[in-house]
């Protein structure tokens, strides 16, 4: 009993940490991007700036981020990147009366996606130290659960910061999320015994041993080659989405709002019922379970042309987008709970490192793909896409059956 309460106060301390921290964030953000598009509204140039320095940071730092959450304490890794996030924001609020208004903009969002890089890994690395396997699954459906209600309510908070007390109010409200989220992170009770202390390594030893450890465990290999292969077709499924607007705009005003929507719905109910269900000891994580759920998934996103071109109505297309959006969140929660259960505690944070890489290379890669073959016009690039995340479980399968 009293394992299970340290399990659950761990959580929800993780939980809490990064909620926070992803609200402040957000306000922050729309802040920005509030300045840019009035302030500075005749130099676009700077808006792409603000928002590829994000990209390249995360291409540039996350390798080594996940050595170094291998290597320190990772739990010291979380209270010092929050609370130097927190001190950025505090310094950046100095210079916004000032001429170097957008200077401070940028180097506070470069800074900010540093930190972030490393803060990333050692939040999922911590998870394993201080969550016991049993509750693992559990604390992933929790923790989705959250994020999605969040994801739908931080924009609103970001708008209602920025309209009520404008740019340097939302400053300081990330400034102070960072540093409750340290304090929070402070509060997180490790389980696992200490490591032991190893002679020091290169950071790129480091990192070379990380690789050799997932080229030799071939099953956590295929599941990082899953994971690039759903990231590419997801990426034309995420630059399909806004040209939906276009496609049903004579039967709705926004639809792709109403999708965004419907996805989130999907991810809190499917979270929820899952969170219900991992409390169940005979009830298993496994592989087929998971690619179960990202076959249905590509039948969802499959699913919108298809009964488009019988039924024509832009209501009933929002169902394929709440279906997806509820088991793309189940693969999800079933994916990153295989990780952790299969990942030596050692390797974790580079393991981790390497699946936020994957992602943000296959994503633009994916986009300039199917930008080239997008037509506004028609529903083909989503009938692609979604045939493409179930032959990306059948060509899974087919390497499982070779290991």
């Amino acid at each position: 009993m009293r394992q299970k309460n340290v399990d659950l106060q761990n959580s929800n301390r993780i939980m809490l940490s990064s909620i926070t921290s992803r609200v402040g964030n957000a306000v922050f953000d729309y802040a920005n991007k509030m300045i840019l598009v009035s302030v500075f509204a005749s130099r676009p140039l700077l808006m792409s700036l603000y928002q590829s320095s994000e990209t390249m940071i995360g291409i540039v730092f996350n390798l080594f981020a996940g050595a170094f959450a291998d290597k320190v304490n990772r739990k010291k890794i979380l209270i010092v990147t929050d609370f130097l996030s927190g001190i950025t924001c505090l310094i950046g609020f100095l210079f916004l009366d000032t001429p170097y208004l957008y200077l401070a903009m940028l180097i506070g969002n470069i800074l900010l996606a540093i930190l972030s890089t490393y803060n990333s890994p050692s939040y999922n690395a911590m998870i394993k130290e201080s969550i016991t396997e049993d509750y693992i699954e559990t604390h992933f459906s929790r923790f989705t659960l959250a994020k999605e209600i969040f994801s739908i309510a931080s924009p609103s908070i970001g708008v209602l910061v920025w309209q009520l007390f404008g740019l340097k109010v939302s400053y300081l409200f990330n400034a102070a999320t960072f540093l409750f989220s340290a304090f929070i992170s402070s509060k997180i009770v490790i389980q696992l015994p200490p490591k032991e202390k190893k002679k020091k390594e290169s950071v790129f030893k480091q990192i070379t041993e990380g690789l050799q450890y997932m080229f030799k465990h071939k099953t956590i290999m295929y599941l990082l080659i899953i994971s690039a292969m759903v990231n590419f077709f997801l990426s034309g499924y995420n630059l399909s989405m806004p040209y939906l607007n276009n496609y049903f705009a004579k039967e709705m005003s926004n639809f792709f709002g109403a999708a965004l929507i419907a996805e989130s719905v999907g991810a809190i109910v499917f979270s929820a019922v899952n969170t219900r269900l991992s409390k169940d000891k005979k009830k298993e994580v496994s592989q087929n379970k998971m690619l179960v759920f990202l076959v249905l998934c590509g039948l969802s996103i499959a699913l919108l042309p298809l009964q488009d071109a019988v039924f024509k109505n832009a209501y009933l297309s929002l169902v394929p987008f709440a279906l997806m959006g509820g088991f793309l969140t189940m693969f999800n929660i079933q994916f990153f709970t295989i990780v952790q259960k299969s990942v030596d505690s050692e390797y974790v944070g580079r393991v981790y490192s390497v699946i936020f890489t994957i992602a943000i290379l296959f994503m633009p890669v994916g986009s300039i793909v199917f930008g080239f073959i997008l037509n506004p016009a028609n529903l083909l690039v989503m009938l692609i896409c979604g045939i493409g995340v179930i032959l990306s479980v059948v060509l899974y399968k087919l390497l499982m059956l070779g290991k």
